[in-house]
């Protein structure tokens, strides 16, 4: 990722940006002026965020202590232990902070929400060791053939995770034990109970600062999430790529070792597998995609779903879910510098994708078009039981019509689209499509025939 591509000079732009629900690109740049309506929302923070980080400018005010010997204190306070597994460990940790600081100018929210998230995960981190010292059948329970799903971001990975979570079969992890990963409370009830309840608080204090990312991509605490909740514990944070700018953090992530990351999320999964057993695990995180060869020496029998759609709609949909994520913690967000990087990054994560693949068995893998899902959910949902010899139950099409049904009365009880377009981060559409057209032409080309899917 050479870094004139990451770090060039920005240039200004004035095209206004929305925050919708259904990823629409729309073919034209968007206006700023006149009424707001569901195509006309600019990216800035929201009125609280804007309220704090005021106040915090003109009274000196400086939250979240971004030094890492002091959080690296106040997690072994916190924990009761100061056992962190391996110094690898902490020279990531230390690398994440010192690129928080240099990457990006974080406002004062962004320095409490930097804070709030290191300070989080080191005690997730030290409690994991803990857990796994006085538990060590855990590094012993299988996880066998998981499938992951991964992809560019915004190619209906969340989706599809959604629907294969519905098979009573399958076990997806929910995003309160991704974020509470060890037990809170003796009384299995009880516990479930708590780390829900504080996974719902997080969500909403988040939603306060930042209301438009729901429209785009909605978090719920009881619903299947992301692998990068856990890689977080292991000092790998997606959040600094996609929230706060990072882009040097995610060439340094390209550059250095992330197999004890992977080694380590397979234990956290095993840990959670301690709590509540399952059969066939369904796991979902875009980043895998860059990182394929890392997580397949960690899961050799795991099958890959690789979902993909068209570059002219992906690029931009993941400068736009990035850029509203931005919005509270980011003083130095520039569009076209923005829209360059995801270019880039999606690039290389494409070509780091590619190579793995040739390494990964054939029968590991199967290719899924974000349209064909759209289109024919059942269809595409069966070929996934087909391709890995899963059992199909007759009454998963209805409920993975139920399931269509609901989200498309949530999309509308919202009453706002995601929307964007590719000229307001400075790229071309067309432009897009000629770069990724090898890709394309594979992956996307209705008449092309692919053996493994």
């Amino acid at each position: 990722m050479p870094a004139s591509d990451i770090d060039s000079p920005a240039v200004p732009i004035d095209h206004a940006q929305s925050a919708m629900t259904t990823d629409e690109v729309v073919a034209r740049p968007l206006s700023t002026g006149g009424a707001v309506d569901d195509a006309a929302i600019v990216h800035r923070p929201s009125w609280t965020a804007r309220s704090i980080n005021r106040l915090a400018n003109l009274t000196g005010l400086r939250f979240g202590d971004l030094d890492f010997d002091t959080i690296i204190a106040n997690a072994e306070r916190r924990a009761r232990s100061s056992d962190w597994g391996s110094d690898n460990y902490l020279r990531q940790l230390r690398a994440a902070i010192g690129f928080a600081e240099a990457d990006t100018r974080l406002t004062p929210v962004g320095r409490m929400a930097a804070s709030i998230i290191y300070n989080w995960h080191t005690v997730n981190r030290l409690r994991v060791v803990e857990y796994v010292k006085r538990r060590p059948h855990v590094a012993e329970i299988e996880i066998a053939k998981p499938i992951f799903i991964t992809g560019w971001y915004r190619t209906a990975t969340t989706n599809l995770h959604n629907l294969l979570g519905l098979d009573p079969a399958h076990r997806a992890p929910w995003c309160w034990e991704l974020c509470y990963p060890l037990p809170q409370h003796r009384d299995p009830a009880r516990d479930r109970r708590r780390r829900r309840w504080r996974m719902a608080l997080t969500w909403k204090f988040a939603d306060l600062l930042g209301p438009d990312q729901k429209y785009a991509h909605e978090l719920r605490a009881d619903g299947p999430e992301e692998c990068f909740f856990l890689l977080a514990n292991s000092a790998f944070f997606v959040q600094q790529i996609m929230g706060w700018l990072g882009y040097r953090y995610a060439r340094h992530l390209l550059e250095t070792d992330q197999s004890e990351a992977y080694r380590d999320l397979r234990l956290q999964y095993q840990i959670l597998a301690d709590q509540r057993p399952g059969r066939q695990w369904i796991m979902k995180c875009p980043q895998h995609l860059w990182f394929l060869d890392d997580l397949i020496k960690a899961f050799p029998d795991a099958r890959i779903i690789h979902t993909h759609r068209a570059a002219a709609k992906a690029i931009p949909s993941v400068c736009s879910l990035s850029a509203i994520m931005a919005q509270p913690f980011a003083a130095d967000y520039e569009p076209i510098r923005h829209g360059r990087f995801f270019q880039d990054y999606c690039r290389i994560g494409m070509e780091r994708a590619m190579r793995a693949r040739q390494h990964i068995p054939s029968s590991q893998i199967l290719d899924i078009r974000m349209l064909d899902l759209s289109r024919d959910p059942v269809g595409a949902v069966r070929s996934v039981y087909d391709r890995f010899d899963l059992p199909w139950h007759d009454e998963m099409p209805a409920r993975i019509r139920s399931h269509v049904e609901r989200e498309a009365r949530h999309r509308t009880t919202l009453g706002r689209k995601h929307r964007y377009t590719a000229e307001q981060f400075g790229l071309d559409a067309t432009a897009l499509s000629r770069d990724f057209a090898d890709y394309e032409r594979e992956f996307l080309d209705p008449s092309a025939v692919h053996p493994e899917g």
